[in-house]
């Protein structure tokens, strides 16, 4: 294990420095070496450690890639069969399918998880059978 400097977890995190301050001083964010003044002295935190923490601290925020990838999937089939997006946007069913595949597909790129043809989470699969 590398320990992160504070610059390293804000950027990590895409926070600013003084959030990764504030989580250590006011909200016991673990650190491997709480900082003190002067050159090369600064907090050291352990990124693993810091991710599970902020799961705790802000629920949604420890989903695992996996876990957001089955929620956007669950929202956008329910977005066609309980929303209606098909007739709010004025285009068929099977056009609304096929751009919620596109979306959802971007979204795993996005993530960096790839889903075999087969595994595909089940509300996709659904809107698959739309086609």
């Amino acid at each position: 294990m590398t320990a992160a400097t504070v610059k390293e977890a804000a950027k990590h995190f895409g926070v600013d420095p003084a959030t990764v301050r504030r989580w250590i001083d006011k909200h016991h964010c673990p650190c491997v070496r709480r900082g003190s003044r002067g050159p090369g002295h600064g907090a050291r935190l352990d990124l693993a450690a810091v991710a599970a923490w902020r799961g705790r601290a802000n629920g949604p925020a420890g989903l695992s890639a996996e876990d957001v990838l089955q929620r956007i999937a669950g929202a956008l089939w329910e977005a066609l069969e309980h929303d209606h997006a098909d007739i709010r946007a004025g285009v068929s069913r099977d056009d609304i399918a096929a751009a919620f595949i596109v979306v959802f597909e971007r979204c795993c790129t996005t993530f960096h998880v790839s889903f075999r043809w087969d595994q595909q989470p089940e509300p996709i699969r659904a809107l698959m059978r739309e086609l």
